[in-house]
């Protein structure tokens, strides 16, 4: 009998520790399954409020099965595919009652419809848009469960069918003067000549001004999101992490660096309001100046004490010039530099302080970058020809750090190398030459990276080399 019962709460704990994941388990789980969660992803979420607390087993935290996988997936499909902030995302979970399947369920079906190629972007926008505005309750017209009684609507009161329905019955397509169409959306009618958020028309071809606006936006993202990206990657490689001001460097192990992400979210909300341009979409659209850090604590007798070192990336981007199709803002000088090491500088701390400025940095301040007995910077930037370029204040001990706020991997530079080399209309001429030093700077390149690229063209056109004519150091397409 007590055997008996011994096996029965035996496998009952096997049971319950089954249904029970640690980070790294879910972080295998979540790669399998396409929407790959890393363990730091993991603590940065719980300790941001997305997440629930973890439970322990022995030391180690976890978190149920069958409550985390879902809620995984629906942050995977808010987030990168339906650009949803942390913020909103955040504010939907901690709403969330009952089953958290309910809702990835939805979103899948949310995803499936909205990336028909059958449907119009303005529809799938709209689609997406009324979802979440009916969740969080900020609905205008409140067609579904409750008819037209504001507040939020609970996952199951979400019925995606009926907006699908709205689409086909209450949506049409009309013509302006000109014979454009235009979409008139389910929620009220609207004047031909109507705007969607932004500013943008409805429908039609946007004029040359607008392509080159939205570029200007989507650029602006795009490098945000990759500087940010490569700097975590950066620094996860990195095999010793130099202290100043401890005199000494620490070995990069697990658990050492904990990044902690900011996104201010609220930021870019006010100045879209004070400009008269707030709304969902552009909000979304726009990059949101988001930062990154790393602190470096010292250990002592009764816990962790004060960092003595900060190591920081940081995007710069005019968004109020972006947000309201500004002539195009300036490059930013030194005053924009201060500004933020004030703003991260910690005492007692070192401060080593990327920025990278989507709008460019006046020249001045990349001949002589702000240093001072606490802080060192290195300021990143674009060209048009999708050079990334470099400068800095960083000590000798410190330069071990540069290549983290490198946007590019060694394979993209030298491929960008290679298309360079063979494009160059220079270089295109039988004959023509260049020297390699202006091609270097002209580029944002390193000799290394040029060796490398040289032995790929090579294979394609063995007329090009580099030689030496009267001193100087070229690259040269031979004649024949």
């Amino acid at each position: 009998m007590a055997e008996s019962r011994v096996e029965r709460i035996g496998a009952q704990l096997s049971v319950e520790a089954s249904d029970l994941l640690t980070y790294a388990e879910i972080e295998e789980l979540t790669t399998e399954r396409g929407y790959p969660t890393s363990v730091r992803t993991l603590r940065f979420y719980v300790n941001e409020g997305v997440l629930p607390t973890p439970v322990k087993r022995g030391n180690v935290p976890v978190l149920p099965r069958a409550e985390i996988l879902p809620l995984l997936f629906s942050i995977h499909l808010m987030k990168s595919r339906f650009g949803r902030s942390l913020g909103e995302i955040r504010g939907l979970l901690r709403a969330l009652r009952g089953d958290p399947g309910l809702l990835a369920e939805k979103l899948g079906l949310l995803y499936e419809e909205s990336t028909r190629s059958d449907r119009h972007r303005v529809e799938r926008d709209w689609l997406v848009a009324t979802f979440f505005e009916t969740l969080a309750g900020t609905c205008t017209d409140y067609p579904h469960a409750r008819a037209g009684e504001p507040g939020p609507r609970a996952v199951d009161e979400v019925i995606i069918t009926e907006f699908l329905d709205d689409l086909t019955r209450r949506a049409e397509w009309s013509t302006d003067d000109a014979g454009s169409p235009i979409w008139l959306s389910p929620d009220a009618a609207r004047e031909p000549d109507d705007r969607e958020p932004g500013g943008r028309p409805t429908s039609g071809a946007p004029s040359e001004p607008e392509r080159a606006h939205e570029q200007r936006i989507e650029r602006a993202r795009e490098e945000e999101e990759r500087f940010l990206r490569r700097f975590e990657r950066n620094l996860e490689k990195l095999e010793r992490i130099p202290s100043p001001l401890e005199k000494r460097s620490h070995v990069n192990r697990p658990g050492l660096i904990d990044l902690q992400v900011d996104d201010p979210y609220q930021r870019v909300v006010d100045v879209l309001k004070e400009v008269g341009l707030y709304d969902r979409e552009l909000l979304e659209r726009l990059p949101h100046d988001r930062g990154a850090h790393f602190s470096l604590p010292r250990g002592g007798l009764f816990g962790k004490k004060p960092p003595r070192l900060i190591v920081a990336a940081l995007v710069a981007s005019p968004i109020r010039d972006l947000a309201t199709r500004g002539g195009g803002a300036g490059p930013l000088d030194a005053r924009a530099v201060e500004e933020r090491i004030r703003a991260h500088a910690r005492p007692g701390a070192f401060l080593v302080l990327g920025v990278h400025s989507t709008s460019g940095w006046q020249e001045s301040v990349l001949r002589a970058p702000p240093r001072g007995e606490r802080h060192a910077v290195v300021l990143v930037e674009r060209s048009e020809q999708g050079a990334w370029r470099r400068a800095h204040s960083l000590p000798e001990p410190l330069q071990a750090l540069l290549p983290v706020f490198d946007p590019e991997t060694l394979e993209e530079k030298v491929q960008r190398a290679f298309y360079a080399l063979l494009e160059d209309p220079e270089l295109r001429i039988p004959g023509g030459h260049v020297e390699v030093e202006s091609f270097l700077d002209r580029n944002g390149l390193t000799r290394d990276v040029l060796a490398l690229a040289m032995k790929q063209v090579t294979q394609e056109d063995s007329r090009l080399r580099i030689t030496e004519i009267s001193g100087r150091e070229l690259l040269k397409r031979d004649r024949f």
